[in-house]
């Protein structure tokens, strides 16, 4: 799930991760989402990604990265419907 050198975080859709969540050969890259937080390897390792994105739903689909801002005009409803997520 990538998109022009960019990948898709199963949590919360964000289209922007610097790398994959996991590589090719399945180990986690313990990256974390600038949007929702997930750190792949860590955060996923106990819970599944819709119980993660549930979680973060209900805590007000607020962005995450403090360093990082949210994309121009970021809408968290929109990212999760063009990812196919929204409930």
């Amino acid at each position: 799930m990538h998109n022009k050198n960019s990948w898709v975080c199963p949590v919360c859709g964000f289209n922007s991760l610097d790398e994959p969540p996991y590589d090719e050969e399945g180990c986690a890259t313990f990256s974390i989402c600038p949007c929702c937080g997930n750190e792949f390897g860590y955060d996923d390792a106990s819970a599944k990604y819709s119980k993660l994105r549930k979680k973060w739903i209900e805590e007000g689909m607020v962005w995450w990265s403090e360093t990082q801002p949210p994309p121009a005009n970021w809408d968290p409803i929109e990212q999760l419907k063009r990812a196919d997520m929204a409930d």
